[in-house]
C-alpha cells in the first residue's frame, strides 16, 4: 500500500471524504476536524493523493462489460 493510498483509508477511517479540485484535494469531514498530524501529513503527500484518487475513479476495465462472456 503507498503512503497516499495509506493516509486516504486513515482518513476515510475517520468519516473523512474527498474532493478532488482543480487546485488540489479538499478534505471534508462533518463530525469534528481532522487531527493536526494526519491533516499535515494529507497536505505533505497532496499530489500523490491525488493521483491515488484518480487512479481509484478512472480504473480501466478488460475487456468491457459488454465483451464479457460471464
Amino acid at each position: 500500500m503507498t503512503i497516499a493510498a495509506a493516509l486516504i483509508t486513515q482518513a476515510h477511517n475517520m468519516g473523512a471524504t474527498f474532493e478532488v479540485t482543480t487546485s488540489g484535494v479538499d478534505v471534508i469531514r462533518p463530525e469534528e476536524p481532522i487531527p493536526s498530524v494526519l491533516l499535515a501529513e494529507l497536505r505533505r503527500h497532496k499530489d500523490e493523493i491525488r493521483a491515488e484518487l484518480a487512479k481509484r475513479r478512472y480504473r480501466p476495465d478488460f475487456p468491457h462489460p459488454a465483451q464479457r462472456d460471464d
